[in-house]
């Protein structure tokens, strides 16, 4: 992609308008700069328009510069840019599910960390590894025409393992050569036990729990809410696989409580639900308070995705707690104030006597 390789009118068209003022204003730098020859400033240049597609969920373009950064920095002949822009290029390839494309990037990306000696690249090379071969395992859904043979699927899961378990050791050497603060190790540890939990959720369900509650704990000494989070989701998930009820709800009571407390905020916005959803999935839970208060946040904040799964919700639901609140909020929401009343006198047989002719007194509230 050099100087005269401009974005097109449909490249630029899918990003929001700051985002598409702050790209063209780099693409002109970009291009200032392979008129003067400064590979260095080409180099980051790229990098950052490919971190800014990347964020914007557009990798094929995000590919496109990192790509251009790799090749720059190629030429540049600095070794540690070389190894970053393949680990980059590599990422790309895994949003895009070339799986194979992505490990030999990254698999590059650990070489060259190994050659310069430098331990905290080659603990990240073998965390990202791992994420790699850990979403690759994610994708092989079984088919019933073409299923994969459960012998791919454990090496695959093997190789995530080995390369997450390679990253805990070098993290254990970064931390005894104090070449990381401890707030970086522990954020390192926390996320490593949780993604090393999530490896064998389907398979060892033990071993599962035990690393996702080192990263519960490690993410609160590090007071990290996002893993904290995601671990509480986990671990209440697999609570509620072994029928420990107990367990389960002490769990989903902290992750209710998030919830609770970013419903309690005005200024809560809808990137910062849509955010949420893709880190925690909160909507994949079998949970009904967790279910419940993550539908009152998602269209509090007019997050289109949630609709659906609260209307199924409150026709699977009879209890008032639930379902009075889900409709009023849904009844508020002009959108989907039409939906919503033929939805409740589809089910109206479903809800006691008292919730149906309380709804349909709200209802006409809100028709008014």
């Amino acid at each position: 992609m050099g100087k005269n390789d401009k974005l097109s009118d449909e490249d630029l068209s899918m990003l929001d308008r700051n985002t598409r003022t702050e790209v063209k204003r780099l693409q002109k730098l970009l291009n200032s700069a392979a008129s003067k020859g400064n590979m260095s400033e080409q180099s980051k240049l790229c990098n950052a328009l490919g971190e800014m597609f990347a964020s914007s969920g557009l990798q094929q373009l995000a590919l496109r510069y990192h790509t251009q950064d790799l090749e720059i920095s190629e030429r540049n002949g600095r070794p540690l840019d070389i190894a970053v822009a393949h680990r980059k290029v590599g990422e790309m390839f895994c949003e895009l599910g070339e799986f194979q494309e992505a490990i030999s990037h990254q698999e590059r990306y650990l070489e060259i960390s190994e050659e310069l000696s430098d331990l905290v690249e080659q603990q990240r090379a073998h965390a990202t590894l791992g994420r790699t071969y850990y979403t690759q395992l994610m994708s092989e859904t079984p088919a019933a025409d073409d299923p994969t043979p459960e012998a791919e699927l454990q090496e695959i899961r093997n190789k995530a393992g080995r390369h997450y378990i390679s990253a805990l050791k070098l993290t254990k050497t970064l931390r005894s050569q104090r070449l990381s603060t401890e707030r970086e190790i522990l954020e390192m540890t926390a996320r490593l036990h949780l993604n090393i939990g999530l490896l064998y959720e389907r398979w060892n369900s033990e071993l599962s729990v035990n690393y996702l509650k080192k990263a519960l704990s490690e993410a609160q000494l590090n007071r990290d809410s996002t893993i904290q989070h995601l671990a509480l989701v986990q671990l209440t998930e697999a609570a509620l696989a072994t029928q420990d009820t107990a367990q389960a709800l002490l769990y989903a009571e902290q992750v209710i409580s998030a919830l609770k407390l970013l419903n309690s905020f005005d200024n809560i916005t809808l990137t910062t639900v849509e955010l949420l959803d893709e880190t925690f999935h909160f909507g994949d839970s079998k949970n009904s308070e967790i279910l419940f208060s993550w539908y009152r946040l998602g269209i509090k904040t007019r997050y289109d995705a949630v609709v659906e799964a609260a209307l199924k919700f409150v026709t699977q639901q009879g209890r008032m707690k639930y379902v009075r609140p889900l409709f009023r909020d849904l009844a508020q929401w002009e959108k989907h104030r039409s939906q919503t009343i033929d939805v409740f006198n589809s089910n109206k047989h479903f809800y006691h006597t008292i919730c149906a002719n309380m709804l349909e007194k709200d209802f006409q509230v809100y028709k008014s």
